[in-house]
């Protein structure tokens, strides 16, 4: 049976088995899968601000493990809107500092 390994704010973590989880509301997590070696990885980015460092952390942590680039599949989940009522939303936000850090990784 594969066991549950949360994912708290500010945390990134890469496994071999198990299964990685997070509250997520307008923060983001961000997902790497190597579909070759199947390992994978999760982080909790609470704040934008932290997005290029959490990301760029997870991303050291999965190619540590001898794991090539190319084969990672990326997901992005989270970002909620916790408002109705404004334009850009915190959770917005992350989301667009998660995805302006992976374009520059690729």
């Amino acid at each position: 049976m594969n066991r549950l390994i949360f994912v708290n704010q500010h945390e990134t973590k890469v496994i071999k088995t198990g299964i990685l989880t997070a509250i997520l509301g307008s923060c983001v997590g961000v997902c790497f899968w190597d579909k070759v070696n199947k390992i994978g990885g999760l982080n909790h980015v609470l704040t934008y601000d932290t997005a290029y460092s959490l990301t760029d952390k997870l991303l050291k942590r999965i190619l540590h493990h001898n794991v090539e680039q190319k084969n990672i599949i990326t997901k992005i989940f989270g970002g909620a809107a916790a408002t109705l009522d404004s334009t850009m939303t915190p959770g917005d936000d992350n989301i667009v500092a998660v995805r302006q850090y992976l374009k520059t990784a690729n």
